[in-house]
């Protein structure tokens, strides 16, 4: 369920952006509401931090896992994401006046086929965050592989991050590795550690602090007033995201909390959701917009979230879920 509402999350925010170019008007909904709902992205980061711990933990040091973990982790991220990005490549080489011009470069292919960190932009715009997962992933392979004796590292990883603005380096992949974006997965494993060691008290009050932190400062626009702290906005909204998961799982766990099967939906379909919206919002304006531009753009947003939400369940269903299924049972 929380992987569904941080991919819808990102879905509004995207409206922000979509509506606000000139063609569309350039009135972005709501007064730019939506505009700091890219929040979303680091509870996405802290909350697989966390799955990932949680599922993995005892597979560390045990090198007979890594098949099983390896397979699954490259299931969950590839064959549905290359099913949009190789369409969408032929698309913007059909279409040469479409798009930034290194959305046409074969390299630039080859570099978002693979995920591979890449200092512009991709042809996927969201894989971006795909590229710090992929890392996170073999990262935390390589953890399953040394063992438990160095997860130290993980203490050593984040003092680094939190000092790397001290620096002053500004190498593309010093960045990439001491980002705050890899604070948020380290977060996340965290929160896991710790609620596999104890229970967590009062978790309730734990939920609401957090959760109700993250909103507030996500609807006054903290992001944007510390925009010149680097660290300060991940570190904030992450921290906000590892008390809330923490209080959520807590309360799951100790039956005070039940989820309904129809919310579960938007999580299991949150990577479909995240990875089509962009596709499917931008197909949306670009068939009815004739017929609404005269429409307050408030007005527009809602069916635009509700079709890019609604796109990406359904190539849940139809794509993903089959192709994951087809694919681990050809590995196992």
């Amino acid at each position: 369920m929380l992987r569904g509402l941080a991919s819808i999350l990102i879905v509004m925010h995207h409206t922000h952006f979509l509506l606000g170019e000139s063609r569309y008007g350039g009135i972005m909904p709501f007064h730019g509401l939506f505009g700091e709902f890219h929040v979303g992205v680091d509870f996405f980061f802290v909350l697989s931090g966390f799955i990932i711990a949680w599922v993995h933990w005892d597979d560390i040091g045990n090198r007979s896992k890594i098949h099983h973990y390896a397979a699954r982790r490259f299931t969950r991220i590839f064959p549905a994401y290359w099913a949009i990005l190789i369409p969408l490549t032929f698309l913007y080489h059909a279409f040469p006046s479409s798009g930034l011009p290194e959305l046409h470069e074969w390299s630039n292919f080859f570099i978002s086929f693979f995920l591979v960190p890449y200092p512009k932009e991709m042809i996927l715009g969201v894989a971006w965050t795909l590229v710090y997962e992929v890392c996170f992933y073999a990262f935390f392979g390589w953890l399953i592989f040394i063992g438990r004796g160095y997860l130290w590292i993980l203490l050593a990883w984040g003092v680094s991050i939190l000092l790397f603005p001290l620096s002053g380096v500004h190498e593309y992949y010093a960045s990439f590795i001491f980002s705050a974006c890899n604070l948020n997965f380290l977060l996340g494993m965290g929160a896991a550690m710790l609620l596999r060691s104890r229970r967590i008290p009062h978790a309730g009050l734990v939920l609401t602090l957090g959760g109700g932190i993250f909103l507030a400062a996500m609807l006054g626009k903290v992001a944007l007033i510390l925009i010149d702290y680097p660290l300060a906005s991940p570190l904030l909204f992450g921290l906000c995201a590892a008390l809330a998961i923490m209080g959520i799982v807590e309360l799951e766990r100790s039956g005070r909390l039940t989820i309904s099967p129809r919310m579960q939906i938007f999580g299991s379909a949150s990577y479909s959701i995240y990875l089509v919206h962009p596709v499917a919002m931008s197909f949306f304006l670009l068939t009815v917009w004739p017929f609404v531009k005269t429409l307050p753009a408030d007005i527009i947003c809602v069916p635009m979230i509700v079709f890019g939400v609604a796109a990406g369940i359904l190539y849940h269903k139809v794509i993903e879920k089959p192709v994951i299924g087809i694919i681990r049972r050809s590995l196992t």
